[in-house]
């Protein structure tokens, strides 16, 4: 069976984005963001936001980019916060900045 990330919309299933087709194969955390997207993070291929125009890899610090992310979370004003391995917390924001 096809890997995708799917949601409700209207009490129907919509399918968002294939996760395999993109490469995205090892899955280990998803978080939404302020602006209606998600970001998801693969293992092999590294934290990636989805929008409703698209998916594209994030601007990830080059010394955060091969650090294991432990757990994401969004909070209230729309940021999207990242714990790696390392002890390194990082955001998001709305303009997808680190």
């Amino acid at each position: 069976t096809a890997r995708e990330l799917i949601r409700t919309r209207g009490g129907r299933l919509d399918r968002v984005l294939p996760l395999e087709r993109l490469g995205l194969s090892e899955v280990t955390d998803i978080t939404s963001d302020g602006a209606d997207g998600l970001w998801v993070h693969d293992s092999r291929s590294g934290l990636w936001r989805w929008t409703g125009h698209g998916v594209s890899p994030a601007a990830v610090p080059r010394e955060l980019q091969s650090v294991p992310l432990l757990a994401s979370y969004t909070d209230r004003d729309g940021r999207a916060w990242f714990a790696y391995d390392n002890g390194t917390v990082a955001s998001i924001d709305r303009s997808g900045a680190m």
